[in-house]
């Protein structure tokens, strides 16, 4: 995968997702559980099948009912790597 930027993600119940990145390729990637989520940005930990990506998000880069239902999702989904890391 080379290094692009992340432009769509979509969260699975198992934990693993897709990525899609500006050219439009989409790579299959694996929720690690040191991601990071507090109520000003999101730290996603991704594994694909020949790196770790890290994905940033923060508050202010989407809608705020958007950022608010991408916080809840990772608190639903069981993480299989470990425990989702959160902060007040």
């Amino acid at each position: 995968m080379p290094t692009t930027t992340i432009q769509g993600l979509a969260l699975k119940p198992d934990s693993s997702c897709g990525l899609t990145d500006y050219s439009g390729e989409t790579y299959e990637a694996q929720l690690l559980g040191s991601s990071i989520v507090s109520p000003w940005f999101v730290l996603l930990h991704l594994r694909t099948d020949k790196k770790t990506r890290h994905v940033l998000i923060c508050r202010d880069s989407l809608e705020p009912d958007t950022f608010r239902q991408l916080r809840v999702a990772l608190h639903v989904i069981k993480l299989g790597d470990g425990t989702l890391e959160t902060q007040a």
